[in-house]
């Protein structure tokens, strides 16, 4: 499994003050092997959660949302260990629908 990190930074620009109307900092992890993909990001200020966004597998060109049986991938499985070595107890992902965020 290869993992790729990047600290963002999402944000509107500070006023004279130095204040800002909205300011998230998060990572994104990528988590590849072979030709499958997931994306996960965690907020800074939230150090015990972390949600998967989308993924690709074999033969996709574009990303999708995680489907229930994604979830039996190993991958996804090492990603989520990979999480949890990382601190991150609460685990989502984002479902299709109305469902939004649910537990992994």
């Amino acid at each position: 499994m290869q993992v790729i990190s990047a600290r963002h930074i999402d944000s509107s620009d500070s006023d004279e003050n130095g204040m800002y109307d909205y300011y998230y900092e998060y990572d994104i992890y990528e988590f590849i092997d072979e030709n499958v993909h997931y994306i996960a990001r965690a907020y800074v200020d939230e150090p015990f959660n972390a949600h998967f966004l989308k993924m690709k597998s074999e033969g996709e060109d574009l990303w999708r949302i995680i489907e229930e049986q994604d979830m039996n991938n190993p991958l996804f499985r090492n990603a989520v260990a990979f999480l949890k070595e990382k601190g991150k107890t609460n685990i989502q992902y984002l479902s299709s629908g109305p469902r939004g965020y649910l537990d992994i």
